[in-house]
């Protein structure tokens, strides 16, 4: 169950500061990841979220470079912005079936309805075609995503700043936008 240095308070996780630790287990109980918990841990590559678990604070697992994969219980309501970025190692996101508010299609994150692109990781591919269901995608969605090509076709979908993770410190992507041909973006 974590390391020593796992800090809770009132069902909040809220810093571990071993940062040689592989693997952290949050213990069950815990509600809360806290803003930044874990920022900067590049040696972590699992982290095992107990069910129960509502919150992802914001920036909760960024810079967390050696993380491979990450299963969200169905309990979790809330992650927060730039939970996951510069996460370079992630490949996929899990989101239990039973999720009310989120869902995982191949790896990417989405709200559950599918409207919100929250978080595409690292691809096995060069193109990703954006779902014609999306009509927002978040901020650094695609950051460290390695893809060369983005299709969107629905020309109602609205790419938040920095959607593309261009202020990713070290994920510069060249990447080309392929926009729905009556869209504003293309003219």
């Amino acid at each position: 169950e974590g390391s020593s240095k796992d800090v809770y308070l009132e069902h909040v996780f809220l810093e571990n500061t071993d940062y040689t630790t592989t693997q952290i287990v949050i213990k069950d109980g815990t509600t809360v990841i806290a803003d930044n918990a874990l920022i900067g841990h590049d040696s972590l590559t699992e982290i095992q979220l107990p069910q129960g678990l509502r919150t992802i604070g914001d920036s909760a697992f960024v810079y967390c470079e050696g993380l491979r994969s990450i299963k969200i219980p169905s309990s979790v309501e809330y992650i927060g912005p730039d939970a996951f970025k510069s996460c370079i190692g992630l490949t996929a996101i899990d989101v239990d079936s039973n999720n009310a508010y989120y869902k995982s299609v191949d790896g990417v994150l989405f709200s559950k309805d599918g409207s919100q692109l929250i978080w595409c990781p690292k691809r096995n591919t060069d193109s990703y075609t954006v779902p014609n269901s999306v009509q927002y995608i978040m901020p650094n969605a695609f950051s460290c995503s390695n893809l060369k090509k983005i299709a969107i076709y629905n020309s109602t979908t609205v790419l938040e700043e920095n959607a593309i993770g261009l202020d990713c410190d070290y994920c510069w992507m060249d990447v080309t936008i392929e926009c729905y041909e009556n869209s504003i973006e293309h003219e």
